[in-house]
């Protein structure tokens, strides 16, 4: 596939990923996908379209009002890196601490692999600490 029709599965991606809609984005990714990304013990990486849904529901229950825009793309044949921002509410769980009601903000990227004109990969990071002290969950 080429770097353009890379661009546009992600473009639609995202798009689903801001108005929550999973089925949507499971359209997009391979039977193998994999996830990992920098919340660690708290969210371990998922493998394979179930674990990504089981991914994806955790973060929109925790995170109801999750928002998420692209700043930035850099993409080639195969896989693609993008600054982010993205940012909500914590009204759910996230691993051991409970909803705090706080807003977080933050800046981070992903890196994201194409297999056959689908997203085979997603790394994510992002600044954990800003975000954990936005929560009021770290000082």
């Amino acid at each position: 596939m080429s770097d353009s029709q890379n661009l546009e599965v992600f473009s639609r991606w995202i798009a689903a990923h801001r108005a929550h809609d999973i089925d949507q984005m499971l359209t997009m990714v391979s039977e193998s996908i994999t996830i990992q990304s920098a919340a660690g013990a708290a969210m371990p990486p998922a493998k394979g379209k179930e674990e990504a849904r089981k991914h994806w529901q955790t973060i929109f229950t925790t995170f109801p009002d999750m928002r998420m825009e692209e700043l930035d793309t850099v993409s080639d044949a195969t896989t693609i890196f993008a600054e982010i921002s993205h940012g909500g509410t914590m009204l759910g769980s996230m691993g051991p601490h409970d909803p705090t009601g706080k807003e977080y903000r933050t800046n981070g990227a992903f890196r994201i692999d194409f297999v056959d004109g689908q997203i085979d990969s997603i790394l994510s990071y992002w600044d954990t600490a800003a975000m954990l002290r936005q929560l009021a969950l770290t000082s």
